[in-house]
């Protein structure tokens, strides 16, 4: 069986064997990290989120954002920074699971600056970014949770892309 599949079958089975990170609890503060692809760029991500859950259904904000990354092409100074305003309406996976998947939607802002011979141009885009996630939590203590989500992004743009992200979270359950 190949590893993707061997590691979501672990993910599943650990699911059932814990209950509700919420404890019973419907609102949430969090931290998020880890890693997006942009186009063709690897950026590092981190930020945070908050929201509530009533039944089987909830809803997030997610703010995120990714440390400004610079380079040089050609004699060419650049820096690029990105940040991803999000709200994800989402369902949970059964009645008593771990597992969420939703639809984040929002804003990608992305900032860029190139600088030669002195002088600087910059460029700052808004644009509207829509999605499926998918992810899970995992009690580790009252009130607490850690958890997994993974999001593809499209973002409508002049030159349209796709986001990939991969986060780990940190969840305080009021």
């Amino acid at each position: 069986m190949p590893k993707p599949f061997k590691s979501l079958l672990l993910l599943l089975s650990l699911s059932f064997l814990n209950a509700n990170p919420a404890h019973s609890a419907s609102l949430w503060i969090g931290g998020q990290g880890g890693m997006e692809k942009a186009d063709k760029t690897s950026f590092a991500i981190y930020g945070g989120s908050l929201g509530f859950t009533i039944a089987m259904f909830g809803l997030g904000a997610h703010y995120l954002m990714t440390p400004t990354k610079d380079g040089n092409i050609s004699g060419i100074s650049t820096s690029v920074k990105h940040t991803l305003y999000l709200i994800e309406p989402m369902f949970m996976l059964g009645s008593s699971t771990n597992f969420h998947a939703g639809l984040k939607g929002g804003i990608s802002k992305t900032e860029g600056e190139a600088s030669a011979r002195g002088t600087t141009i910059s460029v700052s885009n808004n644009d509207a970014a829509f999605g499926p996630s998918i992810g899970a939590d995992f009690g580790i203590a009252p009130f607490f949770s850690l958890g997994v989500e993974a999001s593809y992004l499209y973002v409508f743009a002049n030159k349209s892309y796709q986001i990939l992200m991969g986060v780990g979270t940190l969840k305080f359950w009021l």
